[in-house]
């Protein structure tokens, strides 16, 4: 039970049925589908009995069939695009999430989840797969072909199967050798391994009557491993069979196939392999290597040369085989035991000189012989024949147990695999993924999980130069698709001083987010594979967050334009005007606001329109792609607009402190000058409640500059009910000035103005006008602007400001004693008509003006439309037209009422 805990659950499924081909297979399923499908496959491998392990391992003697519980490739399709947009949308949260610096543990926790509910999905599959190519009729019929033809070629999935069958083979049979102390004899085919097995059996031989060697039928014990009379070998795994009533308690023989015979790479590798895995398993090895008569003599050095290859690829390096020359037993087997020629006795000694010239070796292979060990070399005769150096069975046995155990062989043992196997791998690992490319191409996700499994599971063969090339080609599937989005993103990235419309780079980036879903259905697809889930969910995200980043450095961008825009407008109409310019940035930010919310309000809009045109709104899919189109124009947005508004709010944080700054300056420069000139002090104007008369200060524009930072300074100084300003030359800027301050709040507590005689013209009035359509002044009850220079481009300004309810508390208007003429005075009237304008005046002096007839007539008609309702007093004296009409006009109306 301990062995079963660290397999995973795809090697459980196989054991499993394996373990089950006697039983219904629907416990099978219904262990899948409990809450802990490992422990259930689990108890269902301890409670059954497992197929004998003679033969083929899955060979069921009383079935011909098997079913599978496995999804069909509709479901699989179908899961596949569920799954993989649902990585997709985690994958963008987590990027989205990153750029915006904010944590990314719920989104990095919700992949986690979707790719863990995948794997046990795809394990799931997976294992039903695995179960399926273990049935007797799916894979062992190209194993035994490929045994009888061993120079067929097979297509890249066929010869994958087989080998990976050969090799689980060889897994089974290597748990026989579990716990024991392993006699491992190995050597080319025919050199008589299974015959010096049966020798140390204790088996007795003799000529047939093909003249070939072979067991006695009186011999005293059976045959243990049957002996072939071939050069073709016919198994692909060694054959573990007891040895404790020949070399002792605990041994067991392990007679491998041939070393360095052609069957086939896949049946080559596999034999290979399956050595090694027997080796390992083992508790303790000792290694005889029996090397033919023939092999020694034919070519110079051959079967030395196959002696070095054995071994130094068994043991891994040359060191290996020094360190553990005394665990080795080299036996000459199939020698004569006379001279061919001269008839006379052939002794071990002129064997070894044969088997140790190290004539036509590499220095390589000369240290390579120097390493064995000379008492370690034997020569035997299956008829026991030869002299005295020739030893017999008991002598063998006694010089094996002479040899030192290796007690750790899997930190040893390396697989035998030639150099034309290796590239035979190399070829067959390029077909498997050159079809897994395809398959990836045409979106073909359940082949590509498969094919995937399949080209990782080669890595059972258990070599480093196969683990490389197989990490390379999933490297490179990873980074050739990765190479899209790079060449977009890095292009992008260039082209970030450059200009880009807004559409060029929807076009970009919508590209992009299309390659990254597809890496994303590739993840899904590597969710059953953690070693490439890890790796290409790493490449992803990294890649995702790299062009959402770009998303939004494009949508700053442009939102960073668009206030620049709207931020050059601005200073072209303000001028210098710092207090102008805390007074308009707020107004275009807030300008920006509203047309990003009809922005945001028209492309939902359009949205909702564009998926209910949809032609099948069942097409699940489609929608997703759709709304997932929606969600990034809508991210886009929110960039542009936080990055927008952040811009703003810095604007108008430097502006505030440029004025700050400003109005230090000027009151430290000028404000002295000022309080001498008015005679007053800060410190009265925030404490007495009489009347602040400045009448004929002689205050300039530049005192007027004074005057509004004082006053804004001190937040308009609740005290200052009354402002008298009359006669001093102050003329347009100076009103400009003090109207601005007070836009700040500099006069929130005004009730009554005087700024008649202060030289102001339609400019300056313009600029009250504005203020007063802010809604500041709003407490304003008197009015004086009499005898300056206002017209009727003044008066068409304070008409406008009226119509937006400006002056809802003015008692009191004196626009006498100015040039206001008939276009003015009938701008006037008509504010008037609208419903509570100027409703509490109680008088109007129009009087020394340019009004005309047509003005008279204007106001006759405002008051015949109930026009200024408290209206008791109206000079219009010294005017061109005749006012005396609309002084009756008036009076009619008073007397109605």
């Amino acid at each position: 039970m301990d062995e079963l805990y660290n397999l995973g659950l795809g090697e459980l499924y196989q054991r499993a049925c394996r373990a089950l081909l006697r039983v219904p297979d629907v416990r099978l399923t219904v262990a899948l589908s409990s809450d802990d499908p490992k422990r259930a496959l689990m108890n269902l491998i301890v409670g059954s009995t497992a197929l004998a392990s003679t033969g083929m391992p899955f060979v069921a003697r009383d079935i011909t069939t098997a079913v599978v519980d496995r999804p069909s490739t509709e479901h699989v399709v179908s899961d596949a695009v569920s799954f993989g947009t649902r990585v997709w949308q985690s994958i963008r949260m987590i990027a989205q999430r990153s750029v915006a610096q904010s944590h990314t543990h719920n989104a990095e926790a919700t992949l986690n989840r979707v790719l863990d509910e995948l794997e046990h999905h795809a394990l799931r599959r997976e294992a039903a797969r695995r179960a399926e190519q273990a049935l007797p009729t799916m894979q062992f019929e190209i194993v035994k072909s490929k045994l009888a033809m061993p120079h067929k070629s097979l297509a890249p999935a066929e010869s994958c199967s087989c080998l990976l069958s050969c090799i689980e083979h060889g897994r089974e049979q290597a748990r026989v050798a579990q716990g024991k102390h392993i006699l491992v004899v190995l050597g080319n085919t025919g050199a008589g391994k299974s015959a010096f097995v049966n020798l140390l059996h204790g088996c007795t031989f003799e000529l047939n009557s093909e003249d070939r060697m072979a067991v006695r039928e009186d011999s005293p014990v059976k045959e243990l491993v049957k002996i072939g009379h071939t050069n073709k070998s016919e198994t692909y795994t060694p054959i573990v069979e007891n040895a404790c009533d020949s070399v002792g308690e605990g041994y067991a023989f392990a007679d491998c196939p041939g070393f360095l015979d052609n069957r086939g790479f896949e049946i080559n590798i596999a034999n290979a392999v399956n050595v090694k895995q027997t080796l390992v398993a083992a508790s303790s090895v000792l290694v005889v290597v029996i090397i033919n008569y023939s092999s020694l003599m034919a070519d110079r050095g051959k079967g030395v040369k196959d002696l070095f290859h054995i071994l130094s690829s068994l043991f891994g390096t040359l060191e290996n085989v020094k360190k553990h020359a005394n665990s080795v037993l080299l036996a000459i087997s199939q020698a004569p035991i006379t001279h061919p020629e001269t008839g006379g006795k052939m002794t071990l000694d002129r064997y070894k000189q044969k088997l140790l010239d190290p004539s036509g070796l590499d220095e390589l292979a000369t240290e390579f012989l120097n390493a064995l060990k000379d008492a370690n070399i034997l020569i035997y005769h299956l008829l026991d024949r030869g002299d005295a150096s020739w030893l017999r069975r008991d002598g063998i046995i006694t010089r094996i147990k002479g040899l030192t155990p290796i007690t750790e062989p899997g930190d040893l043992f390396q697989s035998v695999i030639s150099d034309g196997d290796k590239e035979s791998l190399r070829n067959l690992v390029s077909g498997l993924s050159t079809e897994l490319g395809k398959a990836i191409d045409a979106g073909e996700f359940g082949r590509v999980s498969d094919m995937a499994s399949d080209l990782l599971e080669l890595k059972k063969v258990g070599h480093e130069f196969l683990n490389a090339v197989i990490d390379d080609v999933f490297s490179d599937i990873m980074q050739y698709r990765m190479t899209t989005v790079r060449t977009i993103l890095d292009e992008r990235s260039e082209l970030n001083l450059q200009e880009c419309t807004g559409q060029e780079d929807a076009q970009l980036f919508n590209k992009t987010r299309g390659e990254l879903r597809n890496l994303s259905f590739l993840l899904a697809a590597f969710a059953g594979i953690k070693e490439l889930r890890e790796q290409l969910r790493e490449l992803l995200v990294e890649a995702t967050c790299q062009m959402e980043t770009l998303v939004k450095r494009a949508a700053e961008d442009r939102g960073r334009k668009a206030v620049e825009e709207s931020l050059r407008e601005v200073l072209r109409r303000v001028g210098e005007n710092v207090v102008r310019e805390v007074l308009e940035l707020p107004k275009a930010a807030d300008a920006m606001k509203v047309k990003h919310q009809d922005e945001y309000t028209g492309m939902r809009d359009f949205q909702v329109a564009e998926i209910n045109t949809l032609l099948d709104p069942t097409a699940s899919n489609e929608v997703m792609e759709l709304q997932e189109r929606h969600e990034d124009q809508l991210q886009e947005l929110a960039y542009r607009v936080k990055e927008a508004d952040g811009l703003w709010q810095r604007h108008i944080s430097h502006v505030a402190a440029k004025l700050d700054q400003r109005d230090e300056n000027i009151l430290a420069e000028a404000s002295g000058d000022f309080w001498e000139k008015v005679g007053w002090s800060s410190a009265q104007l925030c404490s007495e409640t009489k009347p602040v008369n400045w009448v004929g200060k002689k205050l300039s524009a530049s005192d007027c500059e004074v005057m509004a930072t004082v006053l804004r300074k001190l937040k308009g100084p609740p005290c200052l009910r009354v402002l008298f300003l009359s006669s001093n030359p102050i003329g347009d800027a100076g009103l400009t000035a003090l109207s601005d301050a007070t836009r700040l709040g500099a006069l929130a507590s005004l009730e009554k103005l005087h700024i008649n005689n202060i030289k102001i013209g339609d400019a300056g009035l313009a600029e009250l006008s504005n203020v007063l359509a802010d809604g500041s002044l709003e407490q304003l009850m008197f009015l004086d602007v009499n005898g300056n220079q206002i017209g009727d481009v003044g008066v068409k300004a304070l008409a406008s400001a009226i119509t937006q309810g400006a002056l809802a508390n003015l008692e009191t208007l004196y626009l006498h004693s100015n040039t206001i003429g008939d276009t003015g005075t009938a701008a006037f009237a008509s504010s008037l008509v609208s419903s509570g304008a100027l409703a509490k005046l109680e008088r109007l002096w129009l009087n020394g003006n340019r009004v005309g007839n047509a003005g008279m007539k204007a106001l006759c008609e405002m008051f015949a439309q109930g026009g200024l309702t408290s209206l008791k007093k109206l000079q219009l004296e010294d005017n061109p037209g005749m006012h005396q009409q609309v002084l009756e006009a008036l009076q009619t109306r008073t007397a109605r009422a």
